[in-house]
C-alpha cells in the first residue's frame, strides 16, 4: 500500500502463493530492502510498467542450491520482477558494490544495492538477481524460515510512545529508508514533512514554522546534515535537530551542544530506538 501511493506512475502486483511462514528479522530493514528494489525498478520503467512483488516458501536441497555457499533447509523467497529496460552482464556483475551506480550524477549514491546485499546477508539470507537488456530485472531474495513457535507476533510499535500530532520534519536522500521511516512514524501519530536533502529542508523550514523536530541524515547530495544545521544557527532559528548516519559519530559529537544538536540515531535505523528518541528529544531530554 505504501510503494501504491508513493510510486502511482509503475503497477504493483503481489503474488503470494503460501498460507504462513516466519523469518526473524528487523522489520524495518526488510521494508528498506523491498522499498530499494522498488524504487530502482520505477527508475528502469521511465514509461511505466509491471512490479511484481512474489512471497513463497522453498525448501532447498544439499544436492540443488540455488546459489553458491547456502545452507540447505527451508527458506521465505521474495521475487522482485520488473518489466523495465533490464541490465547488460557488464553492469549486472557490478551493481551490488558500494558507489557503483548508472545514474546520473546527483540522483543516487550508488549505496541501495550494496545496503540491500549487507540487510539481506545479515539476517542470514542470500539474493541473486537475473537481467536482460529489453527483458526486465528479477531479484530472488531467501530468507531462513523458522518454526512457528518461536514467532511473536508483536508489532515493533505496540508498546512504544505515541505522538501527539506534532509535525517532524525528515531529510532523508534514500528513498527505501525516507519510505519506511515516514511510514513507521506517520503510524505513531505524527504528522512527516519530507525532503531529500538540506537546500530542499531549508526551503520548507522557511515556511513552516511548527515544526517540532528535524530529523536529517548526515550525508546528503546538496547540503548534508551539519550543514544544514549551521544554516538554521546562523539564521536564528533554534528548532531542535536529530542526526542519522551509518558512519560513526566521531569528532562530530563536540560541535553537538553549541550547535542545538539533541542526539545521533545510527542507520540502518531501528524502530524502536527512533521513537524513542524522537520522544526523548520532544520531551527536551
Amino acid at each position: 500500500k505504501m510503494l501504491e501511493r508513493t510510486l502511482p506512475e509503475i503497477q504493483i502486483r503481489l503474488v503470494v502463493n503460501m498460507e504462513e511462514a516466519v523469518v526473524e528479522a528487523n522489520l524495518v530493514q526488510l521494508q528498506q530492502v523491498i522499498a530499494n528494489l522498488a524504487v530502482n525498478a520505477r527508475d528502469a520503467m521511465p514509461e511505466g510498467g509491471i512490479l511484481s512483488i512474489g512471497i513463497d516458501t522453498v525448501q532447498v536441497d544439499a544436492d540443488r542450491l540455488p546459489l553458491p555457499d547456502m545452507q540447505p533447509g527451508a527458506y521465505v523467497l521474495w521475487t522482485v520482477r520488473d518489466s523495465g529496460m533490464g541490465m547488460p552482464p557488464d553492469v549486472l556483475k557490478h551493481i551490488f558494490e558500494p558507489f557503483f551506480s548508472t545514474k546520473a550524477p546527483g540522483k543516487g549514491t550508488g549505496l541501495g544495492l550494496s545496503q540491500v546485499i549487507g540487510i539481506v546477508e545479515q539476517h542470514g539470507g542470500k539474493i541473486a538477481v537475473e537481467s536482460e537488456v529489453g527483458k526486465g530485472t528479477c531479484f530472488r531474495i531467501y530468507l531462513p524460515e523458522v518454526a512457528q513457535t518461536q514467532a511473536t507476533a508483536e508489532r515493533p510499535d505496540a508498546d512504544v510512545a505515541r505522538g501527539n500530532s506534532e509535525v517532524l520534519l525528515l531529510i532523508e536522500d534514500d528513498v527505501g529508508v525516507q519510505l519506511v521511516a515516514r511510514k513507521f512514524l506517520e503510524n505513531l501519530d505524527y504528522q512527516v514533512i519530507a525532503a531529500s536533502h538540506g537546500q530542499e529542508a531549508l526551503d520548507i523550514l522557511e515556511t513552516r514554522k511548527d515544526i517540532a523536530l528535524v530529523l536529517s541524515d548526515v550525508v546528503m547530495p546538496e547540503m548534508g546534515g551539519m550543514a544544514l544545521v549551521k544554516k538554521l544557527r546562523d539564521a536564528g532559528r533554534d528548532v531542535p535537530v536529530m542526526l542519522m548516519s551509518g558512519y560513526p559519530l566521531g569528532k562530530d559529537a563536540d560541535v553537538f551542544a553549541p550547535l542545538g544538536i539533541v542526539g545521533w540515531l545510527n542507520k540502518p535505523l531501528n524502530l524502536r530506538d527512533l521513537a524513542g528518541a524522537v520522544q526523548k528529544a520532544l520531551r527536551g531530554e
